[in-house]
């Protein structure tokens, strides 16, 4: 009626439409009970107005005719996976933005010793002394062991992709450029089962030892642990199926035996 009168007042109702045409845009206004369903509209308009953007974007790659045909392939996975985790290049972030999140990342109760009660955004690595020190591994968290050969680096880092997912149910995707999956997945069984490695790999195990491999078997076959075993991998190759393996299962811890193996992109 507002509305009305003040068109009315100053003789423009009849040019609007007139009174009957202000209510139909009353009718056919939307309310506050369908936003949810407008939001979705709205939002998987925006999704495809992107994906538009983002096939054009994979277009120009291809009309670009990089002789690396790798490196092209990974420049357009990178642009899809921003997409699909609404993810945009990388810039300047006030400290503020950065400030806000940190109670969404902590655990909302914390232990006697200053530590979270559950995994929240990390990973434990099931060496208390170890988590204690770092707080367990954090995304985005790059980490080095380092050391002489023979001094268990391989082994550090199996313990630490069985820890995690086995007892935390962490996603683990574990690059072996040295050793095979068969013995790889061999001396973790052997750890599970507390049985000998050489036993285990012999298969000269007693009646009671078979019943601690067969329920280590057990366990294992549970764990969210994936192997990759191919030798000479470059860089942009282990980017490309750790993204794919993240797509599929979601991967909350990347475990790379040995770096030093890995092929650069140049």
């Amino acid at each position: 009626n507002t509305v009305a009168q003040e068109l009315d007042r100053g003789e423009k109702l009849e040019a609007c439409g007139g009174a009957a045409y202000l209510s139909r845009l009353i009718s056919i206004c939307p309310t506050s009970l369908d936003i949810e369903d407008y939001a979705q509209i709205v939002y998987r308009l925006s999704i495809m107005r992107h994906l538009i953007t983002a096939a054009g974007q994979i277009a120009n790659i291809g009309y670009q005719a990089d002789p690396d045909v790798d490196a092209s392939l990974n420049r357009a996975e990178d642009v899809l996976f921003r997409l699909r985790h609404g993810q945009s290049p990388r810039d300047f972030t006030h400290i503020r933005q950065v400030l806000d999140k940190y109670f969404e990342t902590t655990a909302p109760a914390l232990e006697a010793e200053g530590l979270p009660k559950e995994p929240i955004s990390y990973v434990l690595s099931g060496f208390a002394g170890l988590d204690e020190y770092l707080g367990g591994f954090q995304r985005s968290d790059l980490i080095i062991v380092a050391g002489r050969p023979s001094l268990g680096k391989t082994s550090l880092a199996l313990s630490l992709a069985r820890n995690a997912a086995v007892e935390q149910g962490a996603c683990v995707a574990l690059f072996s450029l040295e050793m095979a999956r068969e013995p790889l997945v061999l001396r973790i069984l052997a750890s599970e089962s507390e049985v000998d490695s050489r036993r285990v790999r012999l298969g000269l195990h007693t009646e009671e030892q078979e019943k601690r491999i067969m329920d280590a078997i057990g366990r294992l076959s549970e764990a969210p642990i994936y192997i990759d075993d191919s030798p000479q991998l470059r860089v942009v190759e282990m980017r490309s199926k750790a993204r794919r393996l993240h797509f599929e299962r979601g991967i909350n811890l990347i475990i790379v035996d040995y770096l030093q193996l890995m092929q650069g992109d140049g």
